[in-house]
């Protein structure tokens, strides 16, 4: 499977899951990363994640992180001259790129970045069909309240509903 093939909302998904081997993460510049907390996906402009922390070498780093299939993603996308992503502390690609240069902030900073191909849990395909599964149990489950409608009396749904259509009116 290509990166090309390969969805960066997959990547999210990777990330969010954390299907890494934790023990051997490094930055493509050699440094020991560890995930403190992936982050919280952020479905607007900017960064795909938000509040991640990270530890690398021993600092303690809080802040954004970036998602592409290839280092080279950062510049192609304008993230190196838009003020939005200097908040970025981490940047994730699938596969590292051969002769790419270093992922820098618009305003000059350094951004690590994390080829996760090689510290994936099981091979790509396995772990895209994790992501897959796990997506369509997350859709298809029911809510966590389901059984609890089951108690309420049919005059509180009455009432709740009328109220509803009042507000829905205003």
């Amino acid at each position: 499977m290509h990166s090309v093939e390969i969805h960066e909302d997959v990547l999210r998904h990777l990330w969010s899951k954390q299907y890494l081997d934790p023990e051997r993460l490094t930055t493509l510049d050699g440094r020991k990363l560890k995930v403190i907390a992936p982050g919280v996906l952020n479905r607007g402009g900017g960064p795909d994640f938000r509040d991640g922390v990270i530890i690398l070498d021993g600092q303690t780093f809080r802040g954004d992180i970036e998602f592409h299939r290839t280092a080279d993603d950062w510049n192609v996308h304008l993230h190196n001259t838009d003020p939005k992503y200097n908040s970025v502390i981490l940047h994730v690609v699938l596969h590292s790129s051969p002769g790419a240069g270093a992922t820098m902030s618009a305003c000059g900073r350094s951004i690590p970045v994390l080829a996760i191909d090689e510290f994936l849990s099981s091979s790509i395909e396995k772990v895209v069909e994790h992501a897959i599964r796990d997506e369509h149990l997350s859709r298809s489950a029911p809510l966590r309240c389901l059984d609890c409608n089951d108690e309420v009396s049919t005059d509180v749904l009455e009432q709740w509903i009328q109220r509803l259509y009042r507000e829905r009116l205003k």
